[in-house]
C-alpha cells in the first residue's frame, strides 16, 4: 500500500475530519477553549446530514439509549446546572458519535486508507514542526514547557497520545520507521500514556496483536522491579512517590482527585459539563492552572452527576466488551479507555469519535466489509 492512496470522493468530508482530529489545528481559543479546524469540518458534515435526511430520505440511526443520555444531560445543563453553555460541548459529543457512526459504514480497508493518511500528515507535520523549532528544540520537547507549535490543542502528552493511536492504527509501508519517529517523539515528550501506546505499538509490530496487552503487565513490573527507576526521565514518570510528592504540595493529578473526590461528594447530581476546576478552584481555596482533572470517569461524575455518568461508563465497557478483536479499532477504544484515568477533558473528539466507530461497526457485525 502506497503512501498516496486514492479516496472515493464521497469519503473526502470524513478524510479531511479524521485527518485535522489527528493533527489538531486551533483557529480561536477563547476562555481555555479552542475552536479547531475539526470543529468547523464536523459542522460542515452536520448540513450533509440534514441533506441526506432531507433530499435522500436517509436517516442515521443511533442508539436511542445514548441520544435519551445526550438529552437529559443537555436539559440538566440548562435548568439543574444553569450552564446553557455547556450544551455546546454535549451537542458535538453527539455529533462526533455520528460521525463516527456513519464513518463505520464505509467499510475496513477505505477507514484503513484514511488512518494511514493521517499518519502520513501528522509524521510530516512533526517534521516540518521540529525543522522550525531546530536549535531549539527544548521549546517542544522540554517536560512542562509545552511551548512552541504543538499538533494537539491538548498539549504535548495528547499529542503523543495521538502519535500512539495512529500507529496502533497504521497498515502501510515503512511502519519500523514510521514506530522509530513515533517512539523518539514520545520518549522527548516524557509521556507516560503515549510511551504505552508506544509499548503497544512495538508488541503488535513484533508478536500479532492477540497478545497485545500483555505489554502492560511488563511495564508495570519493570516499574515495580528496577530500582533505579529514576535514572530513566520517561519511567521516571511513573513513580507514585513522585506524584506523592506534588500531591503533598497540593499539585499534580493526585491533589486534583483529592479535591474532585470531595467535590463529587457535595454535588451527586452534578455542577456541569466543564466546571470541575473552577468548582474546585473556588470552593476550596485551591489555584490549579489547569481546565481539567485528568480523570474522564471522575470528571463525568463529578460534572454529570452519577445518574448520568454510570450509564455512559457503563456503554464504554459495554462496547469494549462487545468489539473485542473484532475490528480494526477495537484496540484503540481499549487504549482510549486506559488514557481516561490520567487525561482527557471527558468531552473529547478522540473518545466519542471511536465510541460512534465502533457502535457502527457492532451494528452492523454481520457485514464483511466491518471487520
Amino acid at each position: 500500500m502506497g503512501i498516496f492512496l486514492k479516496i472515493e470522493r464521497r469519503n473526502l468530508v470524513f478524510l479531511f475530519f479524521v485527518v485535522f482530529i489527528f493533527t489538531q489545528i486551533s483557529l480561536i481559543k477563547a476562555e481555555n477553549r479552542n475552536l479547531n479546524l475539526y470543529h468547523v469540518i464536523a459542522l460542515i458534515y452536520l448540513v450533509f446530514i440534514f441533506i441526506k435526511v432531507i433530499f435522500r430520505k436517509k436517516i442515521i440511526r443511533i442508539n436511542l439509549y445514548l441520544i435519551l443520555l445526550f438529552l437529559m444531560t443537555s436539559l440538566l445543563s440548562f435548568f439543574l446546572w444553569n450552564s446553557p453553555k455547556s450544551i455546546v460541548l454535549i451537542l458535538f459529543c453527539l455529533l462526533y458519535v455520528v460521525i463516527g457512526y456513519d464513518f463505520s459504514h464505509i467499510g475496513s480497508d477505505a477507514r484503513k486508507k484514511i488512518y494511514n493518511i493521517a499518519m502520513w500528515f501528522f509524521v510530516i507535520s512533526t517534521v516540518i514542526r521540529d525543522l522550525y523549532h531546530l536549535g531549539n528544540l527544548n521549546v517542544i520537547y522540554s517536560y512542562g514547557n509545552g511551548g512552541g507549535w504543538s499538533l494537539a490543542t491538548g498539549g504535548p502528552n495528547i499529542e503523543a497520545t495521538i502519535f500512539a493511536i495512529l500507529g496502533i492504527l497504521y497498515t502501510g509501508r515503512y511502519k519500523f520507521i514510521l514506530g522509530v519517529i513515533m517512539t523518539l517523539s514520545i520518549i522527548l515528550f516524557e509521556s507516560r500514556i503515549g510511551f504505552i501506546g508506544a509499548s503497544i505499538f512495538w508488541f503488535r509490530y513484533f508478536t500479532g496483536r492477540r497478545r497485545v496487552f500483555v505489554i502492560l503487565a511488563l511495564i508495570i513490573s519493570s516499574i515495580i522491579i528496577f530500582p533505579n527507576l529514576e535514572n530513566i526521565k520517561i519511567l521516571n514518570r511513573f513513580s507514585v512517590k513522585n506524584e506523592e510528592k506534588l500531591g503533598d504540595d497540593g499539585l499534580g493529578r493526585l491533589a486534583l482527585w483529592k479535591n474532585a473526590i470531595r467535590g463529587i461528594e457535595s454535588n451527586p447530581l452534578g455542577i456541569g459539563p466543564g466546571n470541575s476546576v473552577n468548582y474546585i478552584n473556588s470552593h476550596y481555596g485551591t489555584s490549579f492552572w489547569e481546565n481539567n482533572i485528568h480523570n474522564v470517569f471522575m470528571t463525568w461524575i463529578f460534572e454529570l452527576g452519577w445518574f448520568i455518568a454510570l450509564p455512559v461508563i457503563f456503554l464504554f465497557v459495554y462496547l469494549i466488551v462487545n468489539s473485542w478483536l473484532k475490528f480494526h479499532e477495537s484496540q484503540i477504544l481499549l487504549y482510549i479507555f486506559v488514557c481516561c484515568f490520567v487525561q482527557f477533558i471527558g468531552y473529547d473528539v478522540l473518545i466519542w469519535f471511536f465510541i460512534g466507530i465502533i457502535m457502527g461497526c457492532i451494528k452492523n457485525a454481520k457485514v464483511k466489509n466491518c471487520y
